[in-house]
């Protein structure tokens, strides 16, 4: 049975996650504009996390991303890396509107965050408007869904414990 998780950390984290997944082509270009060299490969995640969070998730507070993006920095390179990822993300808040003009007016693959050969396919087969369809669908927000395993909590058992940590689930 399916549960529906619609509320609580859990869900914020899956949105993080999966939404830096969901938009890396574009952040990497956004990160690009921001960063003087390429950063390690554990900072550039460290990065990307933090510029989900500045460019497309609505409710996060700019100061506290930047503060808990700088500590996951420090925590993964030192005083070093906290202070680059700090100098991107202060200049990534600066220049935001500027950014974002910017992105929308690269090729769809960049700013929809697709791979080009995908959108060749789907425009070939669905024409232009319905390949932006599509890629606006397919950057939707999914639900957070997870799977009981038999024999242990029923739908109902687990909804109830959900409600009680202050998260609500629907079977």
């Amino acid at each position: 049975m399916l549960v529906s998780l619609e509320e609580g950390v859990d869900r914020k984290v899956a949105e993080v996650v999966y939404g830096v997944v969901r938009w890396c082509r574009a952040l990497d270009w956004i990160l690009a504009r921001l960063a003087p060299r390429r950063p390690a490969p554990e900072l550039r995640a460290v990065l990307l996390v933090g510029l989900y969070q500045l460019f497309y998730l609505d409710a996060a507070d700019d100061h506290a991303t930047v503060h808990e993006t700088v500590e996951a920095a420090k925590a993964a390179g030192g005083a070093a890396a906290a202070g680059f990822v700090n100098a991107v993300l202060r200049r990534a808040q600066r220049e935001r509107e500027g950014l974002r003009a910017e992105l929308a007016r690269q090729p769809e693959g960049v700013r929809a965050s697709h791979p080009d050969a995908l959108l060749e396919r789907w425009r070939a087969r669905w024409g232009g408007a319905g390949t932006t369809e599509l890629c606006a669908w397919d950057n939707l927000r999914p639900d957070l869904v997870v799977r009981l395993r038999s024999g242990g909590l029923t739908p109902v058992e687990f909804a109830a414990r959900c409600a009680a940590a202050g998260h609500r689930a629907t079977p």
